[in-house]
């Protein structure tokens, strides 16, 4: 994973490890400020900043881990326990809240107001969960699923509950790289034959367009 981060510094994971990069205005080199090694008993799945200098992370030892953000360090805040398999993504969700999604067939909600990080629900699915993606435009959170299922689920952000559904036979969700654009609508990458690329229209909950590349999504 990489992102940005509030400071403008550039966040990474690899393996059990994240790193903190910063760029000097000065020689324009770039300096890693933090290189924080074996955070997790397994491989991270993905990191993201949840509010402003608090990062989660999570990985395949069914974890999510809370850490604060200071210039030269990250410290644990807490270690979240309630995912029974591998954490694949996290996401910052509403005010106060992030969501994680898991192959355990569950999206979980989760607070983080006084850094508390409860679960506050448990929103379940036929199968694992491998990519989630919040269209604030919209109200909506997207799930998308694997084999067997190879759908895409929307979900009411205000009720939680389900709205509508796309099935796609032979086009396998399992890519963790969705956009929202501009106009609320989504871009999904699928490792399914031919590397196509999902335009989703997210008001009708239809496919619009796809695209098929020859090259392979690495995202």
């Amino acid at each position: 994973s990489l992102l940005i981060l509030t400071d403008n510094r550039i966040a990474t994971s690899g393996g059990k490890s994240i790193s903190i990069c910063s760029l000097n205005p000065f020689n324009k080199q770039w300096t890693q400020d933090i290189n924080k090694q074996n955070i997790h008993n397994e491989d991270i799945k993905s990191i993201n900043e949840l509010k402003p200098y608090i990062l989660g992370s999570c990985s395949s030892d069914k974890t999510i881990k809370i850490w604060s953000i200071s210039q030269t360090d990250l410290t644990l805040l807490k270690t979240l326990t309630s995912h029974t398999n591998i954490v694949w993504s996290i996401i910052p969700f509403q005010q106060n809240t992030f969501a994680s999604c898991s192959k355990d067939c569950t999206i979980k909600i989760w607070e983080t107001n006084n850094n508390s990080f409860q679960e506050l629900t448990s929103l379940s699915h036929v199968n694992e969960v491998r990519s989630i993606m919040y269209i604030q435009q919209r109200s909506i959170l997207v799930s998308c699923l694997n084999s067997p299922s190879n759908c895409i689920l929307f979900w009411n952000t205000n009720t939680l509950e389900h709205t509508g559904k796309i099935i796609k036979e032979h086009f396998a969700f399992n890519s963790s790289h969705m956009i929202s654009l501009p106009n609320g609508n989504l871009v999904i990458s699928s490792k399914s034959d031919g590397n196509p690329i999902i335009v989703v229209d997210t008001v009708k909950y239809i496919i619009i367009r796809i695209i098929y590349l020859r090259g392979f999504i690495t995202g």
